[in-house]
């Protein structure tokens, strides 16, 4: 009889912590339930509030910091307050040299630079999108998200620890402006140029027209007008406009469109990685429409930044399509050696 009342008293049992298993089983469902209808996704920690820096070399009230303050702003929003981007522009972080060795390290966790970001590894990495090289936007674009930049961007990451993960912020057409004019090679001779800092394409290419280039942080390039280190600058228009490089002295704007560029964001790899799948996608999500936002913004106001100069008195110098011709034709073969010393590159690193 004790046998007995024993083995009811053990089934009992049994089946009583059956059914508070089913019971917890029962809650956890309906917690994961209630964080997704809460705007949370299910399947992912939630992730403690960090601020992180967004680090830019261009000025605010550009097209490009107009487009990244928004960037930071809906981040904000759609990760609940999670992830808080502070933007840091005008180069306050450092130049963009400085700023390629510290997203690597990880003291600013993103930036967003051009294509040149990649040219502290790759070199010759500037020659895809070389001078006259891509002949349209959607070219560029084209290539910016295809296979052969793809390439360039794991193998920068496995160098660097760095990730790109959104490439369709178009900057306007690139154009020169300079102290004196020019409109055909000979004028062109001898004029002292800045270029990007660390890029070697830039430097061979105004070398073949005959230039005098000279790498320099963009931060500097107001006050190297001033005391006549340098004559000229290429960029895109809304950067000439609000760098005010006319006052410098520069009163002379060639619209030479040597080059269609985009701008990248990258971010540290070991801290991305550290975000749930959910926060990384808004994140992206966030920088690809912003990128889109960006874009529109600036080439909308292209026309107006040129009015900007007519109004402030700078001379305009049409360049003509017979020496675009000869500056492709000069700058062509350097593109093509460049591209194939880049593509050696990515192959003796098994890319």
């Amino acid at each position: 009889m004790k046998k007995l009342f024993a083995l009811v008293l053990t089934l009992a049992m049994v089946l009583s912590l059956s059914a508070c298993g089913g019971t917890k089983s029962e809650n956890s469902s309906t917690t994961s339930s209630q964080q997704t209808s809460s705007g949370e996704s299910s399947g992912s920690e939630k992730v403690e509030t960090q601020t992180v820096k967004l680090a830019l070399v261009v000025n605010d009230g550009t097209p490009l910091a107009i487009a990244c303050q928004k960037f930071a702003d809906d981040v904000y929003e759609k990760t609940n307050g999670q992830i808080k981007i502070e933007m840091y522009a005008g180069g306050t972080l450092g130049t963009e040299t400085e700023l390629k060795e510290a997203i690597s390290l990880g003291t600013v966790e993103m930036v967003n630079l051009g294509w040149s970001l990649l040219s502290n590894k790759f070199s010759y990495s500037m020659s895809y999108i070389g001078y006259y090289e891509l002949d349209s936007r959607d070219t560029m674009n084209d290539f910016f998200s295809g296979a052969e930049a793809q390439r360039l961007y794991d193998a920068y990451e496995a160098m660097t620890g760095v990730r790109v993960i959104s490439t369709n912020w178009q900057q306007g057409t690139r154009h020169t402006i300079a102290t004196r004019p020019f409109s055909n090679l000979d004028e062109l001779k001898g004029l002292k140029i800045r270029t990007p800092a660390g890029v070697t394409l830039d430097l061979d290419a105004w070398t073949s027209w005959g230039a005098q280039p000279t790498g320099m942080a963009l931060s500097e390039v107001y006050s190297g007008i001033e005391q006549g280190v340098i004559e000229a600058v290429e960029c895109p228009l809304d950067y000439l406009w609000t760098y005010s490089f006319h006052e410098a002295g520069a009163k002379n704007l060639m619209l030479t469109g040597h080059q269609l560029y985009n701008n990248l964001v990258a971010v540290n790899t070991a801290w991305f990685d550290s975000l749930p799948a959910d926060i990384q996608q808004i994140i992206i999500d966030c920088a690809d429409e912003c990128g889109d936002y960006q874009t529109k913004l600036v080439l909308d106001k292209e026309a107006e930044y040129l009015q900007n100069f007519k109004d402030a008195g700078v001379n305009v110098v049409e360049i003509s399509d017979e020496v675009k011709a000869q500056l492709k034709e000069l700058v062509a073969p350097i593109n093509a050696e460049q591209k194939a010393m880049c593509d050696k590159e990515l192959k003796d690193m098994g890319y």
